[in-house]
Formats: structure tokens, sequence, C-alpha cells
């Protein structure tokens, strides 16, 4: 994991980074995991979001929320131990996550279909949870949120912790 990660509290949103480099990013804010693939998918995002579990659940966050955003220029190629890794906190975790929403706003016939695959994984693996796939950001925070019915991130709370975490 590349060594510029770092945990700093945010402001005006009170989430905390867990990792933030060139690749990916990842945040909590409340009871929220976000883990922001920017440019592409590394050991270290999935080693960051295991993180980001075990201090919510340490702080007795759940049901815990699971948001991930794909940037539409990664390279969205996943390498065999990042889909161990992530596998295996999705295992860990089944029953601790209350919903998790993917964003992959890419446009086009490969978007499309990417979104489609995921989906059918999604079906497959047969998660106790709800999840979806979104083409936009704003749809993804929306039904995250309803679906957690959490006050705690009522109004614009989500989405202004999000646009802290990407302009950080």
């Amino acid at each position: 994991m590349p060594s510029a990660a770092i945990s700093r509290q945010l402001s005006p949103s009170p989430g905390c980074v867990i990792a933030h480099t060139p690749e990916f990013a990842v945040y909590t804010l409340e009871r929220v995991v976000v883990l922001w693939w920017r440019t592409e998918v590394v050991v270290g995002g999935a080693n960051a979001i295991t993180t980001a579990f075990r201090k919510l659940v340490a702080e007795g966050s759940e049901p815990i929320g699971f948001l991930t955003i794909i940037n539409a220029d990664c390279d969205v190629r996943t390498p065999a131990p990042v889909r161990a890794a992530i596998s295996k906190l999705l295992n860990t975790y089944d029953k601790t996550i209350g919903a998790a929403g993917i964003v992959y706003g890419a446009q086009g016939f490969k978007a499309t279909v990417l979104r489609s695959v995921i989906t059918a994984i999604n079906l497959a693996s047969r998660s106790s949870f709800p999840n979806r796939v979104f083409p936009d950001l704003h749809h993804g925070e929306q039904w995250l949120t309803q679906t957690l019915n959490s006050p705690d991130l009522a109004g614009d709370k989500l989405s202004s912790g999000i646009a802290s975490m990407m302009e950080g």
C-alpha cells in the first residue's frame, strides 16, 4: 500500500480518511465506509476498507453502509488478490453490512455491461444485505441513506462528506 495513507479528520463533515492515495481513497462517515477507486483497483484499497470496517465495528456503528465509487477512467481490471480480499471482507461482515452500493458513472455500452456484470455477481454472491449498482453518485447516495434508514445521514450529510473526501 502506498505510504500516502493518512488518518485525519475532514472539515466540516465528521468523517475520517482511512487512506488517500493516487489509486484510491477510503473514508468513513458516521456508519458508512466509502471506497473511491480513483485510477486503478489495488490491494491497498481492499486492505484500507478492512481497516475502515474494523474501526466502525469497534465503535458499535452497525449496520454499516458500504459505498464504492469508481471513476469513469479507472482501470477496473481487478487482480486476484484484490478479489480475494474483498470477498473475504464481504463474507466476514455480511451480517454487519446494512446496504452496499456501487457507483460507476462511465457512459456507453462498456459501462452498461460492467454495471450488469457487477449486478450479476452481487446476485450470485447471495449476500444477506441489499446491494445495487448506480450510474451516478446522487442516486447511489440517496439509495444508501434510505436503505439504511439512517437519521444520522439525513439531508445532504453523506453527499457533503463524500464531496469533502473527493476534494481532499
